[in-house]
């Protein structure tokens, strides 16, 4: 019976130790496993990232790019428009004080007049919409203020004093409203190039 109890315990007890043996190579086959799988997804997961990023870098550098382009551009146009708005002021002004109806101070005006129109017109979509409203007022009074002087001009030397006081009038009139738009499109420039006080 010791024999027997003998032959089935030793089997037993093998089998035993095979089976803890067996479970613990597997479980430690299946942990290392995990973990190089573990491993390999986070070293792909960090790629993606990395390149995620990348992407992300140069894209936002590609928009910046064209957003400091635009920038410029406004900045430079802006800068040109301002120049122009000052020589059409001044020549306005000579127009208006120092010449006579259609000689060539009054050309001068329109040269510039004209040029400033057409510089206005190719950048306008460069400028703010507020900027660009009171351009638009700005010339439309300039025209008229120089016209209606030349006008008025005109009538006193045909000896029509009546009607040349009233052309003069309106010039005069008109000509009140240019410095207060050119002080609201320098206080626009300086806000929209980020010169404020």
């Amino acid at each position: 019976m010791d024999e027997l109890l003998e032959l089935i315990i030793t089997p037993v007890a093998l089998i035993a130790v095979f089976t803890y043996l067996g479970q613990k190579f597997i479980e430690h086959n299946f942990k290392s496993r995990e973990k190089e799988y573990e491993l390999t997804l986070k070293n792909q997961f960090d790629k993606e990232v990395i390149k995620f990023k990348s992407d992300v870098e140069k894209a936002s550098l590609r928009f910046n790019t064209k957003v400091t382009g635009v920038f410029e551009r406004q900045a430079s146009a802006i800068s040109e428009i301002y120049s122009q708005l000052y020589d059409l002021e001044y020549s306005m002004g000579i127009a208006i004080n120092q010449g006579m109806p259609l000689d060539e101070k009054y050309e001068k005006f329109k040269a510039c007049y004209f040029s400033f129109r057409e510089y206005w017109g190719r950048n306008r979509i460069l400028i703010p919409k507020d900027v660009d409203k009171a351009i638009e007022q700005l010339l439309k009074d300039a025209f008229w203020c120089v016209e209606n002087y030349g006008a008025g001009e005109r009538q006193f030397l045909a000896r029509n004093f009546e009607a040349g006081s009233k052309q003069k009038a309106q010039a005069l009139e008109l000509q009140k409203s240019i410095p207060i738009i050119m002080d609201n499109l320098r206080n626009s420039f300086r806000n929209t190039i980020g010169v404020t006080d």
